[in-house]
């Protein structure tokens, strides 16, 4: 999973954008998606539209898995096993990319943080 490249998870030059309110994101952080956004599968990519601020996002394949799985809360943990059942990468990397890539979601108001933890 990379983020913040060209082809992949872009940000429309925002990569370096700064939370209001940091929050650290651990595996039994639980996240979903945003209500104010509406998204679309591309070739297996998707395209997904902010709209309080009309910026458009794309996200690549395995973005797109990730963004598929947060319409509903997930545990980071949840989705890091899911990835890790389907593809052959260190656990370690998958982690960190991951919750890079959470964080960019969350930083740019496309997936929210909810107050309780996972049983």
């Amino acid at each position: 999973m990379e983020r913040c490249r060209r082809d992949r998870f872009r940000l429309d030059n925002r990569c370096e954008v700064v939370m209001n309110e940091k929050r650290e994101i651990a595996l039994e952080t639980i996240l979903q998606a945003t209500q104010h956004q509406v998204s679309t599968d591309l070739q297996g990519e998707v395209v997904i539209l902010e709209l309080k601020s009309g910026i458009y996002y794309g996200l690549d394949a395995i973005g797109a898995e990730v963004w598929r799985m947060l319409q509903r809360p997930r545990s980071v943990r949840s989705l890091l096993e899911a990835l890790l059942a389907k593809y052959d990468v260190a656990p370690d990397r998958c982690e960190m990319d991951l919750v890079s890539l959470l964080q960019d979601l969350c930083a740019n108001d496309l997936a929210v943080i909810h107050d309780q933890e996972a049983g």
